[in-house]
């Protein structure tokens, strides 16, 4: 493990890059990095965010729809069959369809 310690850094000072020791965690098995979670496995959703997309309040208009549609679609590979989930909702944004 030293020895990949040593290469990362001599990595580090071959490309001139510096560090600030204070906002570095090195060598953890799994990150939350802008609302995913990363490890060795891949990325996939922070778990904190799941509650709150499960929780999103249903939309009333068509401002609501285009943020609800936005918001989800940050998570769309991680949504089976998205595309055909969001077409019924997309179709509400054309022009002259009466909302309901």
């Amino acid at each position: 493990m030293t020895d990949s310690k040593e290469k990362f850094l001599e990595r580090l000072r071959k490309v001139n890059l510096t560090l600030n020791a204070i906002k570095c965690i090195f060598f953890k098995n799994e990150s939350d990095v802008l609302g995913f979670m990363v490890n060795a496995n891949g990325v996939s959703p922070s778990p904190s965010k799941i509650p709150k997309i499960m929780n999103f309040p249903r939309p009333n208009n068509v401002s609501a729809i285009q943020a609800s549609v936005n918001q989800l679609g940050v998570y769309r590979r991680h949504i089976p069959a998205f595309a055909g989930i969001a077409v019924p909702i997309n179709n509400f944004l054309r022009k002259k369809v009466k909302f309901d």
